[in-house]
Order: structure tokens, then C-alpha cells, then sequence
């Protein structure tokens, strides 16, 4: 009997591509010559072509209806639909969809058979149907069943890697940010237990080829034009090791490499040898990583790990060529703890996308299914809800680090849902892992970004925008984010359209964060039709995927899912942060001089509607338009819109939960709950002397986190305050303190060990702490907020028991500019009063000959009181009172 995975990946592959079928009430008909047609009953309708089956077969005739088997239905597919294909072509392709469905067959027992383990290593060899959109997704020719199930991930076999030694001069290769003959060197050693004496000489090199690899050097190796003394067979191995779900990446819990491989074997659509251009995309990629614009991504998405791969090696013949077959790329395991170390990441967390996605068969929840309920019933929600929680989660978590490495950085990550490994937490994705850098490519963005390293070298994977976004939507839109909405949607708590509409409205919101390049969203959004990979047309052909001069004859166009309905992209929204991590998306309706309607979404789903009225008095009224809307945090977010789009300085709020309310701008100002995150601080008073002499309260513990979020609407910028974090921040930190301009005010230019070793004494110190302040995810400044009274201004005037003082820097020259400084220096100011409601004041003390920053000051409400002295430099006191801050000051 055919496995359950095998006709759902070769159906669903077949009718995206070709729209062939139509589908009748849970029937799929698809027509054939002579009057019939194939009736393939379905278990669920998928919106997106992502169904599942009953697993029934019939064919329908003049003379009525009766059932087949899969092997006479594929016959029939094959012959009614690919006229154009040799006969040859079709009998291989039918006996690799037959050879595919056995592997199936076997991987799944052998999974069942096993212990259940949790985590990366496991995860990555649970996919025993392989590509969801393929007709044969475990063809992997040309290897028997034994060497399958010794060297293919599905059976969780360990094997030995094998190591030959290679003389230096044929030895190619590259190892950015280290030297490759010594890592190649504490590789052997570790692996092998032997020295460099087990090598033939001082000039040679050790190199690890998987056995499949191996054995194939030793078959062909004659035919290279390459001395007979350049390569040793050392005769010897190192095991451990297991394969991920690629194959060709294999895996080793005790090694900080994973390796990845030229495989001879033909995996679905291509023979998986790798080539130099390919090897050196992965080098590339971390000469990137390593620039200021490389750090600024990894620092956005501190979540999100980018695995390296920062070393490939290979032969080299004597004409100068590198050989495909014994070439070997090194990936970071970020798995991998050396010792007394802890790893990167914790294995147990991690969870490839492509196995959690995976059908688990009829009457039974997939994995993520299950954690939806879960979190559902901890949490005291409706399955539906919790579907949401997820995907916004996912959205956020999974797919921004993906969509924003296109969009500001020019790095298109062709991330498929096998190349990416979810974080984990409570059943929630709160991170991703994505690898395989030979799916990385670059745009002409990337060369503005990255012009330290592309004006001195080629990019090795380039494409122009508009050629690129229709094959990057395949891998991120098509593979990964519609398979996974698919596979939560199949077991009926929500709807495939529902959670569409709710990745628009994330993908809108990363679209209105003003990136470099646009393109992508609106590709995304805009287009009605989507690049799709015709990988039934593509494995029926016979075409060598990895070869093909003009990859395009393999794609087709598919209905976009994610276009905005006739209608809604007109409309204007906003999307705005609230405190506890929500995000709330508010959506004009109408808006005209006299009056309002707008919407609140939040997780894609409309949660409270309010309309703004002038009234006979000339002033306006905020109703709800809603049954019942409890959440203060709606209302408060209702009249901040209604402030700012209406320009009103107060408001009538007739329906307030708490009764009719008169509302000021100022009083709203100093009292909104929206943007503060940080607790407010509201201990007890508990007097103690500082070190300075001055008498003071005891303080409370640093804040940590997100500690204050604000949407502004003359920038539609998000503004976020964050408490530094010393791994996230420090090369960030130490590159802005090393630049001229801030080491002349700040004086505190130095090593990176200094700098790490500032940042932990200000943790130690119960006085002070530092923030980040970003734009939109973009970190550009650098502040450090103080309690006056036991700092060195205490002594200096007659501060109050609870005025606050703050040190400013911007390090990114990009968010330099009056505009800017008035948000965010304003910012921070009512962040102080509003994080401790006692603060009187907030304080400062810069040079007294520096009338710029004074100005700049001054423009916030900081007015000079006096000028006195510090050791080191003739200081003016600026000083702004709160009630004079939120009259006259405060946005």
C-alpha cells in the first residue's frame, strides 16, 4: 500500500503546478481522455493547495466509478498530462516515485522503532517523507538499502567520517577570521586522537570526506590530472557522526564543525556535489557578518542565529582547478559545548520546520498543532486564539530576521522550511536558527551595505531585485510560511484565510519600518501571483537542477494568497507596540474633517472599533463602536490615535470604562500607559548615604529589557529604550566609543575588554544603567540614566530624593538631526518621570562651553541653572521639572 506522505506530496506537487483539477466538496476531480476522470477524495480542503487525502483512488468512466491503486492512477497522470516527455523519462520517473515511496515505507518504521528523542538531532531525522512539494522526495540514487539506512538521516545510524592527507600546495581553500591549516590540524587531532606524525610529512594537511564521498575518490581518482603522490589515503576514521536532514550535513555532538559535503548521490532534483562558487558564498557571508552592518543585523534579531560557515577546502589538480568531489564546507555547530563552556544554543530547544510541519497522519495533531492546544489550555484560551499567539509569534520570531536581511541588508536567505530550525519555549517559536549558506545571495542593496568587502571582492551569489524577489517568496513565502499556515490549519481551529490576513498585517508592519528596499512586501503583498518551483515538471524531466543554464523553464506562477483583497490596500494603518509584548495594528475606515471611524486588530483579528464626532461644543467625542471593550489598553490606544491623526488638544470620552472623562493632552501625556514597559518604581523609602556623602533611598534592582516603546506618528517610526545587554550590544558599544567624535565628548575610547569590563561594573553599580535606543529595530544611541542624588552632580545642587540625571550618545550618525533628537531626547526625559513618579526633576551636566549641546537641550526643557566645576572639566547644571516637561515639552 503506498504510504500516506508519498500520494500526498506527488498530488499536491502535481496539481499546484499544472491547476489541472478542480475541486467539488472535499472531491478533488481531475480530468483524463475518453470521458474520465480521476475522483480523489479529500480528508481536508486545502486553500493553498495543501491538501490531504483520504487515501481512496477512483476513476470515474462512462460505465461508472471504480477504485485504483496509486501506481495505475500515477500511470495515468504521467500519460494524460506530459505528452512532451520521452517514454524513458516517464518509466524512470515512475520507478523513483515507486523506489521513493519504499524509503518511505521503511524510514517511517524505523522512526517508530525508535526511542523518542527531543531537539535538533532528532528533529532533523524525522522527516521521513522529505519535500512536501515533491513527487519523490526521498529518491537518492544511487544507493542500495543498506548504505540508506547506514548513511541517511531517517534511520539514525552513526558512521565514520574518513581522512585522507593532502599536500599543502593542492590543498585550496579558505577560513576567514582563522587560519585554516592549524583548525584542519585541532579537527584531526580531536577526532582521530592522532598527531601531526600520523601525517606523511610537515607538508601535508589532514582532510575529513564523508564515506560516500571517499569511497567515490577512491573509485574516480585517476581520472583527475593530479600528481600521484598529492593525496594520501591516511586508512583512517573518526565515528560519532549522523546525518541531518540534508544528508550531505552531518553532525557530530562533540565537534564544533558540522561538515557539508560534496555528495555523490542524487537527492530529489539534483546530484548533490558541491562547487567552489557555492563553497565561497559561505565565506562571503561571514566576512559580512563581521562588518558593521553584519553586527547591526545580528544585534536586531538577537534571537536569530545566522550559522557560518566560514571554511571550505578542497583538492586541487595540477591545472589549477578545484575538484567538486573532495571538497568540504565547515559550519558552525552551534550546538557545541567545548569544555567548561556552555553551547550557543541549547540543542534540546531546536526543532527543524520542515519535520514539525510534516502530516502526522489521519485523526493525529502534528507537533505544532499540539503546542497550540497546550498553550491554549495553559493559558486559558480558545484553540483559535492560540493559533494566533503562534503565528504572530512566528512572524516575528521566524520570519522578520528573514524578510529584514532582504529588505535593509540585501542578503536574500532562500531559507526552505528544512533550513530553518525554531527556538522553542512552552510550545511558542521564540527564535530561529538558519543555515545553508550556499542558499544566500545578494543585491545591489548588499553592495551599498557591505562595500568594505564587495569593493574588494565579487558577490558570489548576485541577482537585481526584481529578479531575485520572486525566487526568494518561493523559498520564504511558498516553502516555508504557506506550508506551515497549511499544516496548523489542517486540523480546523482556524482557518488557512484567517491566519493570511494576519501575516499580511505583519508583513505590512515590517513594510512601513522604512526599509532600504521595499520591494520584496510589495512583491509579496501587491502581486496577484507568486514564482513557484515546478519540481514534478523539473524530477519528470530528468533536468539536473544544480546545472541547469536557464533555471526559469523550471518555475511557474501560483495565485498569491497574500495579495491585499480588492479594497484593503487602500486603507491607511498604523502599527503600534504595546507593554507585555503585544502589538496592535489600528486600520482607518474613514476620515474626514468632522469625523473617524477606525479599527483595532490585534493578532489579525479585529478586537474593539471607535469613531471620533465634533459635537455642538467643538469638541470631540471618541466612542466605541464595539459591544463591550474592557481592555484599558484599547482605549488608551484609541485616544493616542485620536490626539495625534485628529490634532486635538483634549477630548470627551463619554463611553470611558470608568465613566465620562474630559481628557487634556498633558494629562494624557503623563499618564498614558502605553509606552512604559519598565515597572514603575514605587518601593518604600529607605534613606542610606552614597559615597559622595549625600543622603538618599535605598534603589531598586536595574530594570531589564524593553523598559520603555513609543510609535510616533510625525516620524511613523517606533521608538524602543532597552536596557544594554553586554553579549547583544558590545561590539556595538566599543565601535561607537572608538570613533573620534564620541571618544572627544565621552572620553572613553579603548580595547573591547575595557569596554566589557565598563559595562559590568555598571551592572555591579546600584546608581546607573545603560539603555539602547533603536528607530524601528535599528540600535543608534547610547544612554545612561542615573539617580542624581549619589552620582557626582549629587553634592553639586539641591537635588530632590528621587531626580534622575541621563548621559546621552548617538553612535549612528544616520539618526543624528534635530527631528530625531527631539523625539528621543524627549523621550527620555518622560520616561524618567513616568518609570518613577516621584522624579521632580530630570538633571544633566555637559561641558558649559558647549552651546550646541546646550541648545539641543534646552529644546527639551533641560535650562541651565548654574555652572560649577568637576575635576576634569567646568560644568553647567541643566535642569526641567516635570510638571513644566508635560505643559510644554512632552510629544
Amino acid at each position: 500500500m503506498t504510504h500516506a506522505l508519498t500520494m500526498q506530496h506527488f498530488l499536491n506537487s502535481f496539481l499546484l503546478e499544472t491547476g489541472a483539477a478542480r475541486v467539488e466538496e472535499q472531491v478533488v476531480r481531475l480530468p483524463l481522455n475518453a470521458g474520465r476522470e480521476l475522483v480523489i477524495p479529500l480528508a481536508y480542503v486545502s486553500a493553498a493547495g495543501r491538501h490531504r487525502y483520504r487515501g481512496e483512488l477512483l476513476l470515474s468512466t462512462p460505465q461508472g466509478l471504480q477504485p485504483v491503486d496509486f501506481d495505475s492512477a500515477m500511470a495515468e497522470i504521467v500519460e494524460h498530462y506530459f505528452d512532451s516527455v520521452a517514454a524513458s523519462d516517464k518509466a524512470k520517473f515512475v520507478q523513483r516515485v515507486l523506489d521513493s515511496d519504499s524509503y518511505v515505507q521503511r524510514a517511517d518504521a524505523a522512526l517508530h522503532a525508535r526511542a523518542a528523542v527531543q531537539g535538533f538531532i532528532a528533529s532533523e531525522q524525522n522527516l521521513s517523507g522529505g519535500h512536501s512539494m515533491h513527487p519523490a522526495p526521498k529518491c537518492n540514487e544511487p544507493l542500495s538499502e543498506q548504505e540508506q539506512e547506514a548513511y541517511l538521516p531517517e534511520f539514525g545510524a552513526q558512521f565514520a567520517i574518513e581522512w585522507f592527507a593532502v599536500k599543502r600546495s593542492c590543498l585550496v581553500g579558505e577560513y576567514v577570521g582563522g587560519d585554516m591549516a592549524q583548525a584542519l590540524m585541532a579537527l584531526f587531532e580531536q577526532q582521530t586522537g592522532q598527531s601531526v606524525a600520523a601525517l606523511p610529512g610537515a607538508e601535508w594537511l589532514p582532510l575529513p570526506l564523508h564515506p560516500l564521498q571517499a569511497r567515490e575518490w577512491r573509485r574516480t581518482r585517476g581520472q583527475y590530472h593530479l600528481a600521484a603522490d598529492a593525496v594520501q589515503d591516511l586508512k583512517l576514521s573518526s565515528g560519532g557522526w549522523t546525518a541531518t536532514s540534508s544528508s550531505r550535513a552531518v553532525y557530530h555532538p562533540h565537534c564544533p564543525w558540522m561538515l557539508k559535503v560534496s555528495l555523490p548521490v542524487r537527492l530529489t532534483n539534483s546530484l548533490r556535489l558541491m562547487t567552489e562558487p557555492e563553497a565561497r558564498r559561505g565565506t562571503q557571508f561571514s566576512k559580512l557578518m563581521a562588518t558593521p552592518a553584519g553586527e547591526e543585523l545580528q544585534q536586531r534579531f538577537e534571537h536569530a542565529c545566522f550559522i557560518q560557515e566560514p571554511m571550505w577546502c578542497s583538492v586541487q589538480d595540477d591545472d589549477g582547478q578545484t575538484l567538486d568531489l573532495p571538497l568540504v564546507s565547515f559550519r558552525h555547530n552551534p550546538f557545541y559545548a567545548a569544555q567548561d563552556e556552555q553551547a550557543p544554543l541549547n540543542g534540546e530547544r531546536f526543532y527543524m520546520l520542515a519535520s514539525l510541519n510534516q502530516d502526522a497522519g489521519a485523526g493525529k495533531d502534528n507537533r505544532l498543532t499540539a503546542w497550540i492546544k497546550a498553550y491554549a489550555a495553559q493559558h486559558g484560551y480558545t484553540n483559535e486564539l492560540a493559533a494566533r499567539h503562534w503565528m504572530s509569534a512566528f512572524m516575528q520570531r521566524v520570519m522578520a530576521p528573514l524578510c529584514v536581511a532582504r529588505s535593509d541588508y540585501g542578503i536574500v536567505m532562500l531559507a526552505h522550511q528544512q533550513n530553518l530550525l525554531l527556538e522553542i519555549e512552552h510550545g511558542m517559536p521564540v527564535g530561529v536558527a538558519v543555515r545553508d549558506c550556499q542558499g544566500f545571495g545578494l543585491t545591489t542593496l548588499a553592495k551599498e551595505r557591505f562595500a568594505d568587502v564587495l569593493d574588494n571582492e565579487a558577490p558570489q551569489y548576485f541577482m537585481e531585485w526584481d529578479e531575485l524577489n520572486p525566487y526568494h517568496a518561493y523559498y520564504v513565502i511558498g516553502n516555508t510560511l504557506l506550508n506551515t499556515i497549511a499544516s496548523i490549519a489542517v486540523s480546523g481551529i482556524i482557518s488557512e484565510a484567517d491566519l493570511w490576513q494576519l501575516c499580511r498585517l505583519e508583513l505590512d508592519a515590517l513594510a512601513k519600518q522604512h526599509p532600504k528596499d521595499s520591494s520584496f512586501y510589495q512583491y509579496v503583498l501587491q502581486s496577484p501571483t507568486l514564482r513557484w518551483k515546478r519540481n514534478f515538471f523539473c524530477f519528470l524531466s530528468a533536468h539536473n537542477e544544480a546545472t541547469l543554464k536557464d533555471p526559469s523553464i523550471i518555475y511557474c506562477d501560483i495565485a498569491n494568497p497574500l495579495q491585499w483583497p480588492a479594497g484593503d490596500n487602500s486603507l491607511s494603518r498604523v502599527h503600534k507596540p504595546l507593554p507585555g509584548g503585544r502589538r496592535i495594528t489600528i486600520a482607518e475606515k474613514q476620515h474626514t474633517d468632522a469625523a473617524a471611524q477606525f479599527e483595532l486588530l490585534e493578532h489579525g483579528r479585529s478586537v474593539a472599533a471607535f469613531s471620533l464626532r465634533t459635537c455642538g461644543d467643538d469638541v470631540t467625542e471618541l466612542h466605541s463602536e464595539s459591544v463591550d471593550v474592557s481592555d484599558a489598553m484599547l482605549w488608551w490606544s484609541a485616544i493616542e490615535h485620536a490626539f495625534y491623526t485628529a490634532r486635538l488638544e483634549q477630548i470627551r470620552i463619554p463611553g470611558w470604562p470608568q465613566g465620562s472623562k474630559l481628557l487634556s493632552k498633558a494629562e494624557f501625556l503623563e499618564h498614558s500607559p502605553l509606552w512604559l514597559h519598565a515597572a514603575q518604581d514605587t518601593c518604600a523609602v529607605t534613606m542610606t548615604t552614597a559615597v559622595n556623602g549625600s543622603r538618599h533611598p535605598l534603589r531598586p534592582l536595574h530594570p531589564t529589557g524593553v523598559v520603555f516603546q513609543r510609535y510616533f506618528y510625525h516620524l511613523k517610526r517606533t521608538l524602543t529604550f532597552r536596557v544594554i545587554e553586554i553579549e547583544r550590544d558590545l561590539p556595538t558599544f566599543h565601535r561607537w566609543h572608538n570613533h573620534p567624535v564620541v571618544a572627544q565628548m565621552w572620553e572613553l575610547e579603548g580595547c573591547l575588554e575595557e569596554h566589557h569590563q565598563y559595562l559590568n561594573k555598571q551592572k555591579q553599580d546600584d546608581h546607573i544603567y545603560g539603555l539602547i535606543a533603536e528607530f524601528d529595530g535599528v540600535s543608534f544611541g547610547y544612554l545612561e540614566v542615573y539617580w542624581a542624588a549619589e552620582d557626582r552632580i549629587g553634592p553639586h545642587y539641591q537635588y530632590g530624593l528621587f531626580d534622575k540625571g541621563v548621559h546621552m550618545l548617538v553612535g549612528n550618525f544616520a539618526y543624528r538631526g534635530g527631528t530625531y533628537f527631539d523625539t528621543w531626547a524627549k523621550s527620555i526625559v518622560h520616561y524618567c518621570f513616568q518609570q518613577e513618579p516621584r522624579t521632580e526633576s530630570v538633571v544633566g551636566e555637559p561641558r558649559a562651553d558647549n552651546q550646541r549641546v546646550l541648545k539641543l537641550n534646552a529644546r527639551v526643557g533641560m535650562q541651565v541653572q548654574f555652572e560649577f566645576d568637576f575635576p576634569h572639566k567646568r560644568s553647567a547644571l541643566i535642569q526641567c521639572g516635570r510638571e513644566r516637561f508635560f505643559q510644554q515639552f512632552a510629544f
